[in-house]
């Protein structure tokens, strides 16, 4: 089974680095992309992110579209049968996905 997984990130500081490295590291047999949309994070979130194993694409929002637009967003980017929606501060673990 694969999956694309879709994160919305408003000033998440840690906790999106810290959701990307449970991915890269107990999901990469299920992911096929990972899509972050950030909502015009002031935080600079989005300079936590780096290099993994898995297919990873950010999306920048010149300002805040809510929570609901920015999944639909996301949403329209992947092209797995399923996708999940996870917040940032999720952790995956073993055998989760």
């Amino acid at each position: 089974m694969h999956l694309d997984i879709v994160i919305v990130n408003w000033n998440s500081g840690d906790f999106l680095k810290n959701c990307l490295n449970s991915l890269n590291q107990y999901g990469l047999n299920e992911i096929q992309k990972v899509v972050i949309i950030d909502n015009n994070s002031f935080d600079n979130s989005h300079n936590l992110i780096k290099k993994y194993d898995f297919n990873i694409e950010v999306v920048f929002n010149q300002k805040n579209v809510g929570f609901g637009s920015a999944c639909n967003q996301g949403a329209a980017l992947c092209s797995s049968p399923f996708i999940l929606f996870l917040n940032p501060d999720t952790e995956i673990f073993e055998n989760s996905l």
